[in-house]
């Protein structure tokens, strides 16, 4: 054994100055680091690749609206009904993480592209596609939805930065039309002791029925908004207690809160009782509200000042749910828009399709159930309905005699949809859904604190997702 390695020591080069049985250990140790790294490299490239995804999502979408007021149909910009018909692709590209199981860096990136398939002129109404420079809908439009740089580190903290769907209870992404409306944000996450902290900063955003980015505005679109900015904390403990507080400001002009707290108890294996409470403030955040005129006539003197409180008691079974809910507004005509536009977001139940349920001093009742047809041997197939009755909204309108009036609102919600469950085309999913809404308030005080008078919205949607890996 000493013969064989002395010989091979002295079979090697000779270095003026140089052991040769060092340089050997040296060597052997640089390759074996070599090789590790080589390995370490393949395998995080394994991983980065394997938890990569790349889908194609189709989605085909009919709207259909009327507007109708002592029988009289009338919409927006003199026209009768809305009548539009568009096609989206979403190709939507997210990566796994180059990095350790500790520390990873990856990117997404989304492609959103819209066309018209009908809809002329006379029946358009910027729903499904946006108003051109000339007053009618658009073709069409493409656009990179999302575009981010992802952080992650210890299996706790998340960052991100770029264009990206947001989903939180102050800002967040509609998901109501072709393709949805996406942010120019940065945003994070830590997770501790089964709480999540989150925070987010959004700098412009992109509607859900047009390309391009562009700043927030105000509810009149005469001043830009600098940004919005929202945090918050959620938690749910094992016995089914939990709750989220979040809040937000657009900076100058509104500022929102909110406080949802929720307990299930279970009854048995597939029965429980549901309970939730929310609370919400909106104030105004300074002169950006008090200078859009068609905001504060419709609030009291200059300011904003509503509160919401909600209550949803459910029970729920592994194929029905019936909920009955409760919500009052307080004080003001609660304005949840974190810009012009937005759609807004709040997690009240009574929120709905046509109304929002949400003026001065309303009182909101409704009811809802659904239903999985899986029951009756039809997997895939789901139908909801719901029922809800405002009261006692008052028509606000500073200067106006009315100012004060109260009027009554209400609206019927349904929707059927169906997914394949096998087969070629299994995923294909099918989703109808109808609003019929009324009110009892005259003519002129629709259109701001009341919706127009009659209102039946269709809305068909064919979705279908390609995985390509």
């Amino acid at each position: 054994m000493n013969i064989k390695s002395s010989a091979f020591c002295h079979a090697l080069p000779s270095y003026k100055g140089v052991d040769p049985m060092s340089l050997f250990n040296k060597t052997l140790l640089s390759s074996a680091i070599t090789a590790l790294v080589a390995s370490t490299s393949c395998s995080v490239s394994a991983n980065l690749l394997e938890d990569s995804t790349l889908d194609i999502k189709l989605r085909n979408a009919y709207f259909s609206k009327t507007d109708k007021y002592n029988g009289v149909e009338e919409l927006d910009a003199g026209k009768t009904k809305i009548r539009q018909w568009a096609q989206g692709v979403e190709i939507n590209a997210v990566s796994g993480y180059l990095g350790t199981d500790d520390f990873g860096i990856g990117a997404d990136a989304s492609y959103y592209g819209v066309a018209k398939l009908s809809g002329d002129n006379s029946n358009t109404g910027g729903d499904l596609l946006n108003f051109n420079s000339r007053g009618t809908d658009m073709n069409g439009y493409s656009k990179l939805g999302q575009g981010l740089v992802k952080l992650k580190a210890l299996d706790m903290v998340n960052l991100s930065a770029g264009r990206m769907l947001l989903d939180n209870p102050i800002i967040a992404s509609s998901g109501s039309r072709v393709t949805p409306s996406s942010f120019e944000a940065v945003q994070g996450s830590v997770e501790v002791a089964g709480a999540r902290f989150w925070a987010v900063r959004a700098n412009e955003w992109s509607k859900r029925n047009q390309s391009g980015f562009n700043d927030f505005v105000t509810g009149d679109s005469s001043v830009d908004i600098d940004n919005i900015t929202a945090y918050g904390v959620a938690y749910e403990h094992e016995s089914g207690l939990g709750f989220e507080l979040a809040q937000g400001t657009s900076k100058d002009y509104i500022q929102k809160t909110m406080l949802d707290v929720y307990y299930s108890f279970k009854l048995g294996e597939d029965r429980s009782i549901d309970l939730d409470a929310q609370y919400y403030t909106f104030e105004d955040d300074g002169n950006k509200w008090t200078d859009d005129t068609a905001l504060t006539s419709t609030s009291k003197a200059d300011k904003l000042d509503a509160k919401t409180y909600s209550l949803r008691a459910a029970y729920a079974t592994q194929w029905w749910n019936l909920a009955l809910t409760y919500t009052k507004n307080k004080d003001d005509k609660a304005y949840y828009y974190m810009s012009g536009g937005d759609h807004g977001m709040t997690y009240l139940y009574t929120s709905m399709i046509v109304s929002d349920f949400l003026a001065k001093e309303e009182d909101v009742y409704q009811v809802a159930f659904d239903y999985d047809f899986e029951a009756l041997g039809v997997p895939g197939l789901n139908a909801s309905y719901s029922y809800t009755y405002g009261k006692d909204g008052e028509y606000v309108s500073r200067g106006d005699a009315d100012n004060g009036k109260t009027y009554n609102e209400w609206e019927s919600d349904y929707s059927v949809s169906y997914t394949v469950q096998d087969g070629p085309l299994k995923d294909l999913s099918f989703k109808y859904t109808y609003a019929n809404y009324s009110n009892n308030a005259p003519a002129a005080h629709t259109g701001d604190t009341f919706d127009v008078g009659e209102v039946t919205d269709n809305r068909f949607f064919i979705d279908y997702t390609i995985s390509v890996f």
